[in-house]
């Protein structure tokens, strides 16, 4: 199977309906905290498992007044 780069991953996600506007890095964690590669990526994997919680999707739902269906 041949790569693909970023852009077609990229692609191929978005299209799929993945929001990757704000998706975190690795490199994010590691330019600013001293810690190894392991705990920043346990790091992004908890933050993230909290930013997309379906609780926290309705709280910011609620808060933009949008309806449910």
């Amino acid at each position: 199977m041949e790569s693909m780069n970023l852009i077609e991953a990229s692609k191929i996600l978005k299209d799929a309906g993945y929001c990757l506007e704000n998706l975190p890095h690795i490199s994010d964690v590691l330019d600013k905290y001293h810690c190894s590669k392991r705990e920043a990526m346990a790091l992004l994997e908890d933050m993230s498992h909290d930013a997309y919680s379906s609780q926290r999707i309705d709280e910011y739902a609620y808060d933009l007044e949008y309806l449910e269906k």
